[in-house]
């Protein structure tokens, strides 16, 4: 996850305070994935341990997105998407 993150803050080159969410599992609360953070002015939002709710819109969305995509169907611009 660190390298594809790297990749896109490299290209993509976001704003300083963008937030990226996230769960506990243990790449997210590596050293180096929070260092990766720091280094482009990111923000981490972490769902609290044993609250799988605090991250429920964050879930739907790439839920929607991944069923959308994996149907066959494309977006043609962000707006649609």
């Amino acid at each position: 996850m660190s390298e594809a993150l790297r990749r896109v803050l490299l290209v993509r080159r976001p704003s300083v305070g963008l937030v990226v969410h996230s769960d506990q599992g243990s790449e997210y609360t590596a050293t180096q994935f929070k260092d990766l953070l720091a280094q482009h002015g990111a923000m981490q939002s972490m769902s609290r341990r044993s609250n799988c709710r605090d991250n429920t819109h964050a879930e739907s969305f790439w839920s929607r997105l991944k069923a959308k995509l994996l149907d066959g169907g494309r977006f043609f611009g962000l707006t649609e998407a």
